[in-house]
């Protein structure tokens, strides 16, 4: 399976303009799943939940969605991109992937920094969603600090984990290496870059994006300030082999009756 990153430089608030530029990305790569960063199509800070709310859109009948779902239906795509969502009165950091005319929403969980702010926390269940056999799960950015997360989506059989992210610190490509093995599963990390102020906060952007291996393994990996897609040829199948010596098993070995009562805190 051919699966890519697109690392983008979003202007903030451009909307129009950052989703062009997205497409066009999008419509050269030439891979079946493709996985941007999050809030590609806004940027990344608002100055409160109100500008957040005139920028948010509804999934699936939002301009963002709408243009992302005509793209996958025309090129035989799967794109997972990162948005702000609308939901009546409640605005979710949101991932979305898209599959032609389907689509399917996860809204992140773990809020970061100033998004506590004007987000509401998500209220979805992290599951899986299949394109042609191939079970993926989605998380966004700062969940990566949860492995509790990476795991339920595992334990769902995932292959692949799309991770559309806007990191500015350079602790989560090397901790999604260990989410790889741990759970001995592919990920997409599609990182942003470029610098974005508001008031007295001045964010810069890591980019650094990549795909891992179920092994830990580094498979490929952008620069640090470069708008770019990268593609890798991956086999899903090893996502399936959960042997980590002839005697262990990853999941089988798990003994969460130990720990599950703990883990509900």
């Amino acid at each position: 399976m051919r699966v890519a990153f697109v690392q983008t430089e979003p202007k903030r608030l451009a909307v129009d303009d950052n989703v062009d530029r997205l497409c066009d990305m999008i419509s050269n790569t030439d891979a079946e799943l493709i996985v941007t960063p999050e809030l590609c199509n806004t940027g990344y800070l608002f100055s409160d939940r109100e500008q957040l709310a005139e920028y948010a859109e509804e999934i699936p009948n939002g301009k963002t969605c709408r243009r992302l779902m005509e793209l996958s239906k025309r090129q035989g795509r799967t794109i997972v991109f990162g948005m702000p969502e609308k939901d009546g009165s409640r605005l979710f950091n949101s991932a979305v992937l898209v599959q032609g005319g389907q689509y399917h929403i996860y809204r992140k969980i773990h809020l970061f920094g100033p998004e506590t702010g004007y987000f509401d926390p998500g209220d979805l269940k992290p599951i899986c969603f299949e394109r042609g056999g191939v079970k993926i799960g989605m998380m966004i950015c700062f969940d990566y600090f949860f492995p509790e997360l990476c795991r339920v989506i595992a334990l769902q059989g995932a292959h692949i984990i799309c991770h559309p992210s806007n990191l500015v610190t350079r602790f989560c490509q090397e901790i999604m290496k260990t989410r790889s093995v741990e759970n001995r599963i592919f990920a997409i990390t599609a990182n942003r870059i470029g610098d974005e102020s508001l008031d007295k906060l001045d964010l810069h952007f890591t980019g650094s994006s990549q795909i891992t291996g179920p092994d830990g393994k580094l498979i490929c990996r952008s620069d640090e300030d470069t708008e770019v897609a990268r593609i890798a040829d991956i086999d899903p199948s090893a996502a399936e082999d959960k042997m980590v010596t002839p005697w262990n098993d990853l999941f089988q070995n798990r003994r969460p009756e130990f720990y599950e009562e703990l883990l509900r805190g």
